[in-house]
């Protein structure tokens, strides 16, 4: 498994996420590399959920932690793009954590709505995605990812206290939304 892009790990850093957290990704993926860097993140008191509506990701990273002895990761099978869709009780996360998901997505502020349920009083989202002209084999057309200040007003609507751009590389864009 190959490791996370420097550019990410700098944003996690900025996300603030420390020992003992409660921390939700949404999306996997099937290296599940974000997920089991925040486990070694929030150590042995802290808890990662691992949403995904695909069994058989949620299972390749129920392997991996097996494997590396890991217990703070829970997987969950889920649906962030819908209310509700996530088996989580509300206001129990401490940091939302959304990579590479904007463009795979229908209505990108449901996924808002549905994180802000989960979210702890003061808590956090940080979204991390491909630029819209960035190519990659794995993502769609750039006509349907959302740019960044695409973004920033679809997360200014979902009434945030507090936008801070983190990242603008030549990638990726990301931001972390302050509740």
């Amino acid at each position: 498994m190959s490791g996370l892009p420097y550019d990410i790990k700098q944003v996690l850093a900025q996300a603030g996420i420390q020992n003992g957290m409660h921390i939700v990704e949404f999306g996997v993926g099937r290296q599940a590399q974000i997920a089991l860097y925040l486990s070694r993140k929030v150590g042995g008191d802290g808890q990662v959920y691992a949403v995904d509506i695909l069994p058989n990701d949620l299972e390749t990273l129920r392997k991996h932690c097996a494997d590396q002895q890991m217990h703070n990761v829970k997987t969950v099978h889920g649906d962030f793009e819908r209310i509700g869709g996530i088996d989580i009780s509300d206001n129990s996360i401490d940091i939302i954590v959304s990579a590479h998901n904007a463009w795979r997505v229908n209505d990108f502020s449901i996924i808002l709505k549905e994180a802000q349920r989960l979210l702890k009083p003061a808590g956090k989202i940080l979204l991390i995605d491909w630029q819209k002209n960035t190519k990659n084999p794995i993502s769609s057309e750039s006509l349907q990812r959302l740019d960044l200040l695409e973004a920033q007003r679809i997360c200014a609507a979902s009434g945030c206290d507090r936008i801070e751009k983190v990242l603008s590389s030549v990638h990726n864009w990301g931001l972390i939304l302050h509740y």
